[in-house]
């Protein structure tokens, strides 16, 4: 008996901006189960059900494709951040202004946990069109916390003399490691824990 040909996935005709979406949706489900190796072009195409060559349609090359994908998520992750972020800085105390920003910074990452990971946890087999894309957010991201906190050292009688670039390193890498926690232990680490852990801290650095 003769069996017949493996029929290849059917994709129906979407517009290309669907299509776009759909594709970095299943390369970021895949790098959130399997790393970075996971997601491979026919991989990627399994997993939207498409024909591999729908994907190199869309997408030159894998590279091309995770360049997209980390300029998405990024750019929903800083648009998340600036919601967070209080907006009337004129008329905030430096307490309340610190545990809402806390709080709401971390509660973006909780809402987006695959985003986040992707850019907070990085496996080793990291590529490096990844890694650029990450290092480039990171330096935006320290400058916009830099003006914050030569507004904040402003307001603070003796700390004018203060490096606000070395401050914003080191917030940086506290609030990095904050979002992690967040990330990888939920239960033990919450926004509200940690705004009220800043918001004592600030006291007592006061």
């Amino acid at each position: 008996m003769s069996t017949a040909p493996r029929r290849r996935p059917y994709a129906p005709r979407v517009p290309l901006p669907e299509r776009r979406e759909q594709l970095l949706d299943a390369a970021l489900a895949l790098i959130g189960e399997h790393g970075y190796r996971g997601a491979t072009m026919e991989a990627i195409a399994r997993h939207a059900v498409v024909a591999k060559p729908v994907v190199y349609r869309t997408f030159t090359s894998r590279e091309a494709l995770l360049t997209a994908l980390l300029e998405r998520e990024r750019e929903r992750a800083f648009a998340t951040l600036e919601t967070a972020m209080p907006a009337d800085l004129a008329s905030a105390k430096p307490d309340e202004l610190l545990g809402e920003a806390a709080r709401g910074i971390l509660s973006a990452v909780q809402s987006r946990p695959e985003a986040w990971r992707l850019i907070l946890l990085p496996a080793g087999e990291t590529p490096r069109e990844v890694r650029e894309q990450v290092d480039a957010g990171r330096a935006l991201v320290r400058r916009q916390i830099t003006e914050l906190i030569r507004w904040f050292l402003a307001q603070q009688p003796g700390l004018e003399d203060a490096d606000p670039d070395l401050a914003a390193r080191m917030l940086m890498a506290a609030g990095e490691e904050a979002m992690r926690l967040v990330l990888t232990e939920p239960d033990a680490y919450t926004p509200e824990g940690f705004a009220a852990f800043a918001v004592t801290l600030l006291g007592a650095v006061r």
